[in-house]
């Protein structure tokens, strides 16, 4: 794959960080950087849906950024990549703790519902 291919596909995944990025800010200061799991249902099923988005358009991203980052041969180039592909495994592993707190308390049940095995 050729040099300007490779900065096309870095300049299209740059873009989409940016947008990302703008997205999860105005989340997080709609929500002014809390997250509310105990109310409702509905909310709660909401709130995952969105950041289960944001969590997959991410790995997209990476994925895209990734294939740069290996493809690239200049070193200049190669550390400017690779801070990018930091940049987006933090954004994924921010996301992953809210995103596996509300996938578990949505699947909790009351104690009076759990099965016992004795």
């Amino acid at each position: 794959m050729s040099n300007c291919t490779n900065d096309i596909i870095l300049k299209n995944a740059v873009s989409r960080i940016e947008g990302q990025i703008k997205i999860d800010e105005e989340t997080s200061s709609h929500n002014k950087g809390r997250m509310t799991i105990t109310s409702g249902d509905g909310a709660i099923e909401q709130s995952l849906d969105h950041f289960t988005k944001l969590y997959a358009n991410y790995v997209h991203i990476l994925i895209q950024v990734e294939q740069c980052y290996d493809r690239t041969i200049q070193p200049h180039k190669h550390d400017a990549v690779r801070k990018i592909l930091l940049l987006i495994i933090l954004c994924i592993i921010e996301l992953r703790h809210p995103t596996h707190k509300m996938a578990h308390s949505k699947s909790r049940r009351p104690k009076e519902e759990r099965t016992k095995w004795i």
